[in-house]
């Protein structure tokens, strides 16, 4: 069918001139994918149109593969540049290597393009999906709204088109928040926004891109204070969660046809691979809903209602947020008492003590100097680990009714009683008062006093009438927090609260994280929050923060049963593992670094850098080895999978105290030493840069502990 839009843009459309950027992951069997994206945008009968395509091989021989590939496309008015990108610090960093496109390139040339389009390599934009934004920007432009793309796949055994970002039906005139579903009529349609916004691409102009650079959302660390997807969904958000017009979550909207409900043709996108759709794993959330069945009208009001379906009232925008601990709560002597209590419609908030806070001693791992202790002189450190005590945490679970869970800041609060203070914990190591909060969620600010306070944001926070738990705290990104500080609990709580009583929730997962929660059989409860969400009750550990300084005996179930499943290795361990951090320099820094691995390599010990590694493969290297060495560290977390009695030889600067690897080797049955290294003097300079902590190793002192060790 013709769309009305078609032939009225057509003018415009036809002297645009376009910059488009996609990055490129190298693969052989998915350039099919890239290829397709590469011929429809050719057929785009535009003034000019430059496509720059990122790609993170530096090989000539695939260099040149591309260089054929697209060279047939070309012409005077189409130009494909491939730019390569090797060695960055991570995979994900090639998704935002655009954004020095749109700012060297688009904006410093106005004269040479109109706008400007980023696509991931798999997706086939359309000149129908060209004219269709191009057309609506206009009538959206009042409104501050942006029009918007669907998904869609195509399911090969149903034979029917399949949205690939929307997890379930949805209401067509209640968001999952529990507002109405706010809508504006253009032409033929109602533009409304959907539940999930992301869509792989986004799309600008120049006023749209000038904005675009100046938000949080171009900025790969900033935007997180915006949105809580992974770092490649935040690389294609756009404009998506900026400047949000009231009574809206994002400035996305999509052309809906009234009577049959159903999102308007120009406005899909092909998502080529099909493997949403075509994957048939019951824990997969995506790919499960017909284009043609995305909305439902909402069901007829019923006179009825459970005490348990009641919304609570929802405090006004200023209402200061306070905070409490667990000592708060009545305590059940068993818990099943406390299970079910969470489904019931008293409310009580409960908690449940699985071991109180203690004292662990290993005289063994008393410092002793060159026995575990080597380095340099006297330090704090010392004093601090002199007796080989160390501190095991409290073990509790909470349950509270009512209570919020922010993804943005993973925080837990009350309605009823505030924040949770474990989950706030963290946010007071960097500054007294919780501005790091309230700059980092936009459900909270701070008023005129220095208290946090609800935002406006608080008028539209979804209700879910369900319990959940919280899968992890503020450390939610960072492995060793999220096995240490997230898992243990939930891992040891999934045995006794049956799947549908409570589902897992957190922020959207990152590949390696879904990887963990498959292999512990999880990742089928787990419900990704992309909003802050008001739940019936959330189920809570004090594991939340700081389990991670003071681990307790529950952090081996988790890596015991990785391990099991896992399995390997099948010959006697001899592996010696160098753990780098060379992908961190925003920490601690250790500044001769390259002299220090090629003494260990020299040794014998194989240099890894476990962020390269699937979960599968981290577990079986460690499990292999029989001498773990490296800096203090997320990546020293895998230590849990070696057997007992595996030699580890942490590297600390002596002035960072941080006690979680000697502690975890005693819980793991390992032999745990340090070496203090010394700390660089800090300059003028570095005061640009306070968090950075830059240390070295004395080589020679390092060489004779090795000697004396290996």
């Amino acid at each position: 069918m013709m769309h009305d839009f078609y032939a009225a843009i057509q003018s415009e459309a036809h002297t645009a001139r376009l910059l488009v950027a996609t990055p490129l992951c190298f693969r052989p069997h998915r350039l099919i994918h890239f290829l397709d994206m590469v011929r429809t945008l050719s057929d785009f009968p535009v003034a000019k149109m430059t496509v720059v395509i990122h790609t993170n091989t530096k090989e000539l021989g695939e260099l040149a593969m591309l260089a054929r590939l697209i060279d047939g496309y070309q012409d005077e008015a189409r130009k494909f540049e491939v730019v390569s990108r090797p060695n960055l610090l991570d995979r994900y960093d090639l998704c935002w290597q655009h954004r020095s496109t749109i700012q060297d390139v688009f904006l410093s040339s106005p004269e040479n393009y109109t706008h400007f389009i980023y696509l991931e390599d798999d997706t086939r934009f359309s000149y129908l999906n060209f004219c269709y934004f191009l057309y609506y920007r206009e009538f959206l432009r009042p409104h501050r709204l942006l029009p918007a793309f669907i998904r869609i796949e195509y399911n090969s055994k149903k034979r029917m088109y399949y949205s690939t970002d929307l997890p379930d039906t949805m209401d067509f005139d209640t968001t999952m928040a529990s507002i109405k579903r706010k809508k504006i009529a253009a032409g033929p349609y109602a533009f409304v926004p959907v539940d999930n916004a992301y869509m792989g691409m986004y799309m600008l102009d120049r006023e749209l891109a000038g904005e675009f650079v100046a938000s949080r959302s171009f900025d790969r660390e900033k935007s997180k204070e915006v949105l809580s997807w992974g770092i490649p969904e935040r690389a294609a958000a756009g404009l998506c969660r900026e400047n949000v017009p009231p009574g809206y979550l994002t400035r996305y909207v999509v052309p809906i046809e009234p009577q049959s409900l159903r999102p308007a043709h120009c406005a899909w996108i092909y998502h080529l691979p099909n493997n949403f759709t075509d994957w048939e794993n019951a824990a997969n959330p995506f790919g499960c809903v017909p284009i043609d069945a995305i909305f439902s009208q909402p069901p007829p009001a019923s006179d009825e209602q459970t005490i348990g379906q009641c919304k609570p009232s929802i405090p006004i925008p200023g209402t200061l947020v306070s905070s409490f601990n667990s000592d708060a709560l009545d305590a059940t002597g068993e818990l099943r008492e406390f299970l079910v209590a969470i489904n019931s419609t008293e409310k009580a908030d409960l908690r449940f003590r699985h071991a109180p806070r203690t004292p662990a001693r290993a005289a063994a791992h008393a410092l002793k100097r060159n026995v575990n202790w080597f380095g340099p002189g006297e330090t704090r450190a010392i004093d601090v680990f002199r007796d080989g005590d160390f501190r095991m945490q409290e073990t509790e679970t909470l349950l509270l009714h009512d209570a919020v869970f922010s993804p943005q800041s993973t925080t837990v609060c009350s309605l009823r009683r505030g924040f949770f203070d474990a989950s706030i914990a963290n946010f007071f190591l960097v500054s007294p008062t919780l501005g790091p909060l309230a700059n980092n969620d936009p459900l909270y600010k701070l008023d005129a006093n220095g208290q946090c306070v609800f935002s406006e944001r608080i008028a539209t926070l979804e209700y879910v009438d369900a319990a959940a738990i919280p899968v992890c705290g503020t450390g939610f990104h960072n492995y060793g927090h999220f096995l240490y500080d997230g898992l243990p609990t939930i891992h040891l709580l999934q045995a006794a609260i049956r799947a549908g009583i409570a589902e897992i929730v957190g922020p959207p997962l990152a590949s390696w994280q879904r990887e963990v929660l498959d292999l512990l059989g999880l990742s089928g409860r787990y419900r990704a929050l992309h909003a802050p969400a008001l739940f019936r009750s959330i189920v809570v550990s004090s594991h939340i923060s700081f389990h991670v300084p003071y681990p307790t005996r529950f952090v081996r179930p988790v890596f015991d049963t990785l391990r099991f499943i896992v399995g390997g290795p099948f010959s006697l361990r001899t592996r010696k593992i160098f753990v780098s951090r060379l992908h961190d320099t925003s920490k601690r820094v250790l500044v001769n670094r390259d002299e220090v691995e090629e003494l260990f390599q020299q040794a014998g010990f194989e240099i890894v850098d476990p962020e390269k590694l699937t979960i599968v493969e981290q577990i079986r290297l460690f499990a292999s080895a029989v001498f773990v060495a490296g800096e203090s560290g997320a990546g020293m977390a895998n230590i849990g999978f070696c057997d007992p009695g595996t030699r580890v030889l942490e590297i600390q600067p002596e002035a960072f105290v941080e006690g979680w690897t000697r502690a975890a080797c005693m819980l793991f049955g390992h032999e745990w030493g340090v070496f203090f290294a010394k700390c660089m003097a800090r300059t003028e300079s570095d005061r640009a840069k306070p968090s950075v902590l830059e240390f070295r190793v004395d080589i020679t002192e390092m060489r004779a502990v090795i000697e004396n060790l290996v």
